[in-house]
Formats: C-alpha cells, structure tokens, sequence
C-alpha cells in the first residue's frame, strides 16, 4: 500500500500550503500528523504512524499533481483520504517489523483438562495482553500501576506524555480493555468442556 515518496518540490509546495512561514508550516504539519495518528489509533490499528505517514503522502502527491484544494477545506480532504487507507489496509494482513523484544511476554501454551478455571483465564489474558501493540501494553499495565495519590500522578503523566486528557486516556484504555477481553473471552471459550 505504500506510496513512493513525494519529491522535494512536492515537500515545499505542501508545507507552503499549509503556511508561507515555514514555522508555523512546521507546527501545522505537526497538528495534521498527530492527528491523523490518533485517527488511525482509535480504529485499532496496529501501525498508526505508518498509516498517517501515507495519508500525508496521498495528499501531497494529489497536491502535486494540480488538486485544487482551499485550504481551510485541508483536514476534511485529509480524513476522506484517511478513510481510503484505512478501508485499504483492513483488506491487506498487518506487515509489523518487530524486534524479538517488542513482541511481548512470552506464555506457555493452554491445554484444556490440564489447568483450573482461573489457570485458563489468566494464561488466555496473559496471552491477549502479549499480543497487543507495545504501547498498548505500555499504556494498560500504567494505567492500572499503583494505588491512590500515585495512580493519579502517573494517569495525569500517561494522559500529557500521550497528547491526550485525562478523559482521552480513559476513552483509550477502554477501548484496549475491550479487545483483550474479546481476544480473552474466545480464549477461554475454546478450553471450556
């Protein structure tokens, strides 16, 4: 699905676009970016850098290319075109680069008839949680680290480091909780006799 990369032109005449001063161009493109990224996060995808990478791409070839585009119209086109690549790539299989240490915990395989109840359903969340994206796991183990006055120190800390509010980073973390427990609960379903 990767688009070649724009030329150096293409570059500059986007970031003229967004802003003839090439400051605020910078911070614009900053904005644009990370949103695109929390675009492609929320629909649980496992690679959203990349993704909004390619958007930006799209959109400065078709820039390039003559689209006539207003500019206080840009972020409208840029999530049409987000949709695209996001419709494109749940049609293709998840190509993620990991390094050994990025992959998670390693857990020992469930055997039914071999471990009690509670045994398969931690081996199963164990097992969900491993196969979640590093930040994900990064972010759910955080959230739930430590109890009173310190939970909320370290949620404020997770909530500013991650760009969002407090109310973001609770939206996030349950939308994580969700697919572990779905991943969790057609786990345990597969051991139940």
């Amino acid at each position: 699905m990767s688009t070649l990369e724009p030329p150096a032109e293409a570059w500059g005449k986007f970031m003229n676009f967004l802003d003839p001063d090439g400051e605020r161009a910078g911070e614009k493109y900053v904005a644009i970016h990370n949103t695109l990224i929390k675009f492609f996060y929320w629909r649980g995808c496992v690679v959203p850098e990349d993704l909004a990478d390619e958007t930006i791409k799209r959109v400065i070839w078709n820039l390039y290319k003559g689209l006539k585009l207003e500019r206080h119209k840009l972020m409208a086109y840029m999530r049409g075109v987000a949709r695209n690549v996001h419709l494109e790539g749940l049609k293709e299989p998840p190509m993620v680069d990991a390094a050994p240490e990025d992959v998670g915990p390693s857990v020992a395989p469930v055997y039914p008839g071999e471990h009690t109840k509670e045994e398969i359903r931690m081996r199963c969340l164990e097992k969900c949680l491993a196969q979640q994206p590093p930040r994900d796991r990064e972010v759910i183990i955080g959230f739930f680290q430590y109890e009173k006055r310190k939970k909320i120190e370290n949620r404020a800390e997770m909530a500013k480091r991650l760009g969002l509010s407090r109310s973001g980073l609770g939206t996030m973390v349950f939308h994580i909780k969700k697919r572990i427990k779905k991943c969790a609960q057609a786990c345990i379903k597969k051991y139940e006799v």
